[in-house]
């Protein structure tokens, strides 16, 4: 699939229903290029909405996820395997979904869907207790998560907990396992930290348009197309930038350092893929 004419073919079908191409184009750059996007923005700026109605078009499979105020480990999010003896993994829907692409990984099936987990007010909790060992693990390009122990993985059952046990409860996360969240401007809500700022890619979403809102349709998106993994690894490396685009980007790096803001390699990575890709 040519990748401007999906996100052509995406405009045309959400046309009444967003007033801007801008956000679906920034929230495809962002997924396709950093570990975490986050949506933020005020209560009914349309920020669900935006990732579903965007997944809806490129065929993407979503799984929501509501965080919950009292997650304070990695295995709220993604389950932990029965402590009292009962052989099994009890499992969310984020590690359904995540299993899903590692088993599509495992059998080198290409055309398999992608999936979309959408972390549901991201900032209810402090992300840095149940995103840890997903923050880390991106850094690496093994991509490697510990969902259990060996010890805890040898009485699972081998049918229904094959994903785990093949890399002894390691599993290697495939970039076709995208993760978003949204992230309410109020006062229940948690600050990000730095470490979780230079990992992820920000949208901010304005108050919405009522009239425009009110005038959009409801009805569910028919798309005829499909984004396989296949061609999402393909746009992800498809793109090399040119010289004029990396002059440009260290320029805007050293302008940075001149008024020594904390801003790391990662953040002029991503502006360079941002640019090309917009």
């Amino acid at each position: 699939l040519d990748e401007v004419e999906v996100l052509k073919y995406a405009w045309q079908q959400l046309a009444s229903r967003l007033p801007d191409p801008i956000p679906l184009v920034q929230l495809h750059v962002a997924l396709k290029h950093a570990p975490f996007t986050v949506l933020a923005g005020p209560s009914g700026a349309g920020k669900t909405s935006l990732v579903h109605q965007y997944a809806q078009a490129l065929g993407i499979c979503v799984t929501t996820v509501a965080v919950q105020p009292n997650w304070t480990s990695v295995q709220d999010l993604h389950g932990y395997v029965d402590p009292l003896g009962g052989e099994r993994y009890r499992g969310t829907p984020f590690s359904a979904a995540l299993q899903a692409q590692v088993d599509y990984a495992a059998t080198d099936d290409l055309d398999a869907p992608l999936d979309l987990v959408l972390l549901d007010e991201i900032n209810l909790a402090h992300v840095e207790y149940f995103l840890s060992d997903y923050l880390s693990a991106f850094e690496t390009a093994g991509r490697e998560v510990q969902l259990a122990t060996r010890a805890e993985v040898e009485g699972l059952p081998d049918e229904a907990c094959a994903w785990l046990k093949r890399g002894k409860g390691q599993v290697q996360v495939p970039r076709s396992f995208l993760i978003a969240g949204t992230a309410n401007e109020d006062h229940t809500t948690r600050a990000f930290s730095d470490k979780f700022r230079d990992r992820s890619a920000f949208l901010h979403l304005p108050p919405p348009d009522i009239a425009k809102a009110l005038a959009a349709p409801e009805s569910n998106l028919e798309s005829e197309v499909y984004v396989s993994r296949a061609a999402w690894e393909s746009w992800q490396r498809g793109w090399q930038p040119s010289d004029a685009q990396r002059a440009r980007v260290r320029a805007l790096a050293e302008r940075v350092a001149q008024i020594e803001l904390p801003f790391s390699v990662r953040v002029f990575r991503r502006a360079l893929w941002q640019y090309a890709d917009v």
